[in-house]
């Protein structure tokens, strides 16, 4: 993986997006700018020469916060100084590199032999059933969307500030032709999955997956959904190169053999922030715990 071309493809237009997108969720939260993070996802990455860049805020005022690096994930956890921050790599963001592939059957060859059984079953399974997959465009759409997400996860509630954030992000994508956002219909027109993301430059973002418990969980929708929407870039967005899977190690992403950068939480090195500072060291210890048993 060219980790500079990813970097660049990251940063390319994230920043005029998030202002543009700023002025409009302006009015629906004190803390305007922490609504961009469900879309834009950390505010501040960390540079080549490990500066700090922000996007769509300054730094934050707060003692601690994340910020998203393009350094792979495969060393052993420590603290690091970076300015006046100590810092520790505590999850990953995963990036798929779509340009590797010529065509859906090429990404789909590359995937595990167990991964492939299970979705040349789906391909077969879930068409078979009378389910389809419709672009998400109108404000019913979203209700769709906003239904299943707030089920999934109470602490967005539907009407919320959060939710309302993305629906009016996501609209404004659409009104310029840059998302890329589907729901998986069961039979009935009852949503079973549900997927945000939008076209960048030579990358996808993808930003949201849920899925609604029901008696199709045996077809896994939210996976499949992923894997359609992959394979429809590769079969029809030739130009996009990187899949962005965003902050989060899950398994799905693995599975359709996203890459992991790392993801680093800072904390203001100071004697009043001392009780953040031991917390960032018994992270450190549980973070090494975890990576000596992968």
């Amino acid at each position: 993986m060219d980790i500079a071309a990813v970097r660049e493809s990251y940063c390319r237009q994230r920043a005029e997006d998030a202002a543009h997108m700023l002025a409009l969720v302006r009015d629906l939260d004190d803390d305007d700018a922490h609504l961009l993070e469900q879309v834009f996802w950390a505010n501040v990455v960390l540079e080549e020469d490990r500066s700090l860049k922000t996007f769509y805020a300054p730094l934050p005022a707060r003692k601690k916060f994340n910020a998203v690096s393009f350094e792979a994930a495969d060393t052993p956890p420590e603290i690091r100084d970076i300015g006046p921050y100590a810092s520790l790599r505590v999850s990953v963001h995963r990036v798929l590199t779509l340009g590797e592939f010529d065509g859906p059957e090429a990404f789909f060859a590359a995937l595990s032999p167990k991964n492939r059984k299970k979705l040349r079953w789906l391909r077969n399974a879930v068409p078979a059933l009378g389910a389809k997959i419709v672009p998400i465009e109108n404000a019913g759409d979203f209700d769709a969307f906003e239904k299943i997400y707030a089920a999934q996860f109470p602490r967005h509630p539907v009407g919320g500030p959060t939710n309302a954030a993305v629906r009016r992000i996501y609209r404004e994508f659409h009104r310029c032709g840059r998302s890329f956002s589907f729901l998986l219909l069961a039979p009935d027109g009852e949503p079973l999955s549900a997927a945000l993301s939008y076209l960048s430059g030579d990358s996808c973002c993808f930003t949201h997956l849920t899925r609604s418990r029901s008696d199709y969980d045996k077809y896994s929708p939210g996976y499949y959904l992923t894997f359609r929407m992959l394979t429809m870039l590769l079969a029809d967005h030739p130009e996009i190169r990187y899949f962005f899977m965003g902050p989060g190690d899950y398994d799905y992403k693995r599975a359709f053999l996203g890459q992991p950068l790392a993801i680093y939480r800072l904390e203001r090195r100071a004697w009043w922030n001392w009780t953040g500072l031991l917390r960032l060291r018994h992270r450190w210890r549980k973070e090494l715990r975890a990576w000596r048993a992968d």
